[in-house]
């Protein structure tokens, strides 16, 4: 059975959590905010991934996931969607359930249900799952 990423966070060590998001293979992280460190990683089997995402339009509802550049893109459902989005300078998870956003180049960060984050610098978005 395979352990969960609360089960994992500040348990799993950092050279493996590295090694997963480097793999180029689906996997969700954990990312501690407040210390900017991902904090656990677990495999995401291909079959666990549902394509159901759709684009709300531009423009971003409370439930739906919102990546904003020049402009805000919304997407509803569950599954993962690829980009990529560049210059984001606003991410918010939705009300409804957490997200998982992946940067182009390796590294992510996941955002539980009605965060949202303003990263400090402009990155591009290469995917997200939720």
């Amino acid at each position: 059975m395979q352990r969960t990423l609360q089960q994992l966070a500040g348990e799993q060590p950092s050279d493996e959590i590295e090694a997963m998001m480097a793999s180029g293979l689906p996997v969700e992280v954990a990312y501690d905010l407040e210390t900017e460190v991902f904090t656990a990683a677990v495999w995401v089997r291909e079959a666990d991934i549902n394509r159901a995402i759709s684009q709300l339009g531009p423009g971003c509802s409370a439930t739906s996931v919102c990546i904003r550049n020049s402009v805000p893109h919304g997407y509803i459902g569950t599954g993962t969607r690829a980009g990529p989005w560049s210059n984001v300078n606003y991410l918010f998870a939705g009300t409804d359930r957490a997200t998982n956003f992946r940067f182009s180049g390796g590294g992510g960060i996941e955002l539980q249900r009605s965060v949202s984050w303003s990263p400090p610098t402009r990155p591009t978005i290469a995917s997200f799952s939720r």
